[in-house]
């Protein structure tokens, strides 16, 4: 029972699960107040409940170890079935994903210092780094594979701590978030496919039912949103599960197209890095001038944003798969020709939107 219809089985569980709990969580909300607060960066006006992160992240782990230890799906993980198998090959996986998860709730209730929350991401890459899902090393297409050797562990710190951040960083709008995650989500599942890599196929497509539940209930107007348990832990997996043989062998897809496929966020987080070291700032410190920031200046609606932005992430997943499967000339055209266009569009944005009066 390993052949893609048991494999999109926790999938659909993931999904009816949180069609499930995202109501209860709504209810409970609504009850004692566990809304979002308004300020000048936010686009919504009304009181919103903030923790659909928590449906998210549940119903992923409910249906990823219930596919697991049901199924012998097959993949270079070498896990048999058996609960101590599953723990030995994703137990620091998930343990990283439990604490960037509980971080993320704490603040969303307790808004915690960055420093804190920054400490708790460090130790969550760490306790990934010393695992399976960690970068080795760089696939060159007619070269083949250069080796990281010890940097890889500080390296996979690094991405792990960027994408859990930059998550966070494009989670502004409603749906914007969870809808740029699922397109990732989905081109993850069928790169790791396409490579024999069900094991990873399954938890990416696991991860895929859970955020279309909730965007069910994200969707413009949202009812709920992620908050910080989610946008964090949702870039905790996609920084994660893409990592299994990065150097692009065993099944895994490459370091390359592992981070073409995330080409948006990373970009809007190298330009709010940037933007804010120029400014002297601290770089966690938030501002307005984010990629549906500027969308939206430019007169969008959140609709329209929400298909620049998924139409965005298309064009990196598809050049990810062309670099993963294609021959090696039109893949490194592919992968090139998005990140030069991504570069540009911000760049872009940027200048049109400082060139126009403040607003």
């Amino acid at each position: 029972m390993t052949g893609l219809y048991f494999v999109a089985l926790p999938a659909i569980a993931a999904l009816i699960l949180n069609l499930i709990l995202i109501p209860v969580i709504l209810k409970l909300s609504h009850t004692y107040g566990w809304y979002d607060g308004n300020d000048h960066r936010k686009i919504h006006t009304e009181d919103t409940p903030r923790i659909g992160g928590l449906g998210i992240i549940v119903s992923f782990l409910v249906a990823s170890l219930a596919g697991l230890t049901l199924f012998r799906v097959p993949g270079p993980m070498q896990t048999s079935g058996s609960l101590t198998s599953i723990v030995r090959e994703l137990g620091p996986v998930y343990a990283g994903l439990l604490i960037i998860f509980c971080i993320g709730i704490i603040d969303d209730f307790k808004n915690l210092r960055a420093i804190v929350k920054l400490i708790g991401q460090i130790t969550a890459g760490t306790v990934v780094s010393f695992s399976a899902f960690r970068i080795t090393g760089l696939a060159v297409p007619g070269i083949g594979s250069i080796s990281f050797g010890i940097l890889g562990y500080p390296l996979t710190v690094l991405w792990i701590v960027g994408l859990v951040n930059a998550m966070n960083f494009i989670d502004g709008m409603d749906g914007l978030a969870g809808s740029t995650s699922l397109v990732a989500a989905v081109f993850l599942s069928v790169i790791a496919f396409s490579l024999g890599n069900q094991q990873v196929g399954m938890l990416a497509l696991a991860l895929s039912g859970s955020l279309l539940g909730f965007l069910v209930f994200n969707a413009p107007p949202a009812k709920i949103f992620m908050g910080d348990s989610g946008s964090t832990s949702i870039g905790f997996l996609l920084a994660v599960l893409p990592l299994f043989g990065s150097d692009g062998i065993d099944g895994g897809m490459g370091l390359v197209p592992t981070v073409t496929l995330l080409l948006i966020p990373v970009i809007d987080t190298a330009a709010a890095i940037l933007r804010r070291l120029r400014k002297g700032v601290p770089i966690y410190s938030p501002d307005r001038e984010h990629l549906h920031h500027k969308l939206l200046d430019l007169g969008l609606g959140t609709w329209k944003i929400l298909l620049v932005v998924c139409g965005g992430g298309m064009l990196a997943g598809l050049a990810a798969l062309i670099w993963v499967q294609g021959p090696p000339l039109p893949g490194i055209a592919a992968v090139v020709t998005v990140w030069i266009a991504g570069t540009l569009s911000f760049l872009y944005l940027h200048k049109i939107r400082h060139a126009k009066p403040s607003v």
